[in-house]
Formats: C-alpha cells, sequence, structure tokens
C-alpha cells in the first residue's frame, strides 16, 4: 500500500496510485470517507509498548489506505448531496486518524515520526475540508485537483516518509486486519 508499505500491499497500492491521475472525484472522496470510518486505537496515560503502539498504529493506518482515500477519491460530483456528505465523512475519519495519532504516547525513538503521520494525515484533511466547503457551493474544480494531485502531494510524502522511518526503526505497523 503507499500509507504501509508491504509486499502484499505494494500492487493494491500501485493499483490506487495509478488510479488517483484518472479517478472521478466520488471514487476519491469515497476512499478518504471509508479509510477514516474504521480507524481503531487511541491513546492512553501511559506509554505504550512497541507491540501496543505497533497495533495502535496499524490500526489506524491499515483502513485509511484499503477504503478512506480510495472512498473519497471514487467521489463523483454528479450528485452535489452525496459527494458533500462523502467529503463530510472523510473528513472525520482523517481528524479522527490524526488525533488518534496525536494523543498516542509511542515509545520514545517513535515520537517525531509519530507525529510527522499526525500531521501528514491533518493536512489531507484540511484539504478534503476546503473541497467540502467548495462542493456545498457546487464548485468541484478543487476536488478534481484534490484527486489528481492526491499521489503526489507533499503530505503524502510526508506520511510515506514517517512509516518507512517506523519501519526502519524496527515496527511493524501492518495492523492487526487480515
Amino acid at each position: 500500500g503507499w500509507l504501509v508499505p508491504r509486499a502484499r500491499h505494494a500492487q493494491v497500492g500501485a493499483t490506487i496510485l495509478s488510479r488517483v491521475k484518472r479517478a472521478p472525484i466520488a471514487i476519491l472522496l469515497a476512499v478518504l470517507v471509508l479509510a477514516a470510518s474504521s480507524c481503531g486505537g487511541g491513546g492512553g496515560s501511559k506509554q505504550l509498548t512497541a507491540s501496543e503502539f505497533e497495533t495502535q498504529v496499524g490500526d489506524v493506518l491499515q483502513p485509511l489506505q484499503q477504503t478512506t482515500l480510495p472512498n473519497l477519491v471514487a467521489i463523483a460530483a454528479s450528485d452535489r448531496q452525496r459527494a458533500v456528505t462523502a467529503l463530510k465523512n472523510g473528513e472525520a475519519k482523517l481528524q479522527d486518524a490524526s488525533s488518534q495519532l496525536s494523543s498516542m504516547k509511542p515509545p520514545a525513538d517513535a515520537v517525531d515520526p509519530t507525529q510527522r503521520l499526525a500531521d501528514g494525515i491533518s493536512h489531507i484533511s484540511d484539504e478534503v475540508t476546503a473541497v467540502r466547503k467548495d462542493a456545498e457551493q457546487g464548485d468541484f474544480g478543487q476536488l478534481v485537483r484534490f484527486k489528481l494531485n492526491l499521489a503526489s502531494d507533499p503530505a503524502v510524502a510526508e506520511i510515506q516518509a514517517a512509516v518507512r522511518d517506523l519501519i526502519n526503526l524496527g515496527y511493524d505497523i501492518a495492523g492487526s486486519g487480515p
């Protein structure tokens, strides 16, 4: 995948990235909505063990990668209300994921990459908010640009770099799912 680079997700991620450039607005929005809706994990009052951290980060990132972002890319402008609803859902899921990551107490070596992950996801959420506001006014130009540029977005590059850093530190953040 493109958020969590793992061999079993590599083909899916490449497919998502190749389709992002030509995907209709509805697809992009649907992707973000779905990924955000199924986020799990969260913080605690004490520092997480490496194992707890891996599970929680994976549980936040997997749904973003597998459903939320693909759903956002899938959003179509043909039904304004449906598009706005999908954008709101994606926006909420991204904000929730960012909050969960920000509130975690990761092992000391993972603090910086985890915050960079949260910041990157928060930036994408802010972009979706701007797209939603335009869509509510019937302007879908920003949605089209968002979908076309998501794969090359600097926030996505930051998320990828933070994930690579965590993997290089020895964390398996694929999540507890299948």
